[in-house]
C-alpha cells in the first residue's frame, strides 16, 4: 500500500501535516442513495476501488454546481475552526477520532476543518468518506503567503496515527475547493 503525507501549513505549534483521504465525500443530509450512486459512479455499498469521478459539484455532495460551504455537512462529527491556541491539538484529535470512528464503522461522514497559518489566514480542509473510500480537500487560496491552490486526493482508505489522518493508496484529483475561499 502506498502512504502519502502532505505538509500543508506551518502553525504556531510547528508544521501541520496531513495526508490524503479518498472517495466521495458522503451524502448531504436528505440526499438519496441513488443521488450518491450517481455521484460516485457505482453502488454506495459495493466497496469497489474504482477511481472516483469528480462531477460538476467536485464530488463533495449537493446537486451539480452546488458546493457545500464549510460545516454544511455537520451531522455526527462537527466541523472545527482552529485558532492557533493551546487546545487546537485536542480539537483536531477529537474531530479526527470522530471521523475515524465513523470510517471504521463503514458509515459516511464529512469533517471540515479550518487551520490558520501563523499569520492567521485560514486553510480549509475537508475529510470525507462513504465508509470505504476517503477524500481530502485542502484549500489554501486565502493563505497570503502560500501557494494559493486547491489540493485534493482520493484514497482507497485511511489510517489515523493518533495525530493525523493518513491516506492509503492515494491519487490526486481536480476539485473546485471551498466557496469561502473564492476571491
Amino acid at each position: 500500500m502506498t502512504r502519502i503525507r502532505l505538509v500543508v501549513a506551518a502553525t504556531a505549534f510547528g508544521f501541520f501535516a496531513v495526508s490524503c483521504s479518498g472517495g466521495p465525500l458522503g451524502p448531504v443530509v436528505g440526499q438519496s442513495d441513488a443521488d450518491v450512486d450517481a455521484e460516485i459512479g457505482g453502488d454506495v455499498d459495493d466497496g469497489s476501488a474504482d477511481p472516483i469521478p469528480v462531477e460538476a459539484d467536485g464530488g463533495i455532495g449537493g446537486s451539480a454546481g452546488e458546493i457545500p460551504f464549510f460545516g454544511a455537512n455537520d451531522t455526527v462529527c462537527v466541523s472545527v475552526e482552529l485558532k492557533n491556541e493551546l487546545n487546537d491539538d485536542g480539537l483536531r484529535a477529537e474531530a479526527f477520532s470522530c471521523f475515524m470512528d465513523e470510517y471504521d464503522a463503514g458509515r459516511a461522514v464529512v469533517v471540515d476543518m479550518s487551520v490558520p497559518t501563523v499569520e492567521g489566514d485560514p486553510i480549509f480542509e475537508r475529510y470525507a468518506t462513504d465508509g470505504n473510500r476517503v477524500t481530502l480537500v485542502i484549500d489554501t487560496r486565502l493563505d497570503a503567503y502560500g501557494a494559493g491552490e486547491v489540493l485534493a486526493q482520493a484514497c482507497a482508505g485511511a489510517e489515523w496515527n493518533g495525530k493525523f489522518i493518513n491516506g492509503v493508496d492515494c491519487e490526486s484529483i481536480d476539485h473546485p475547493g471551498f466557496p469561502e475561499a473564492e476571491q
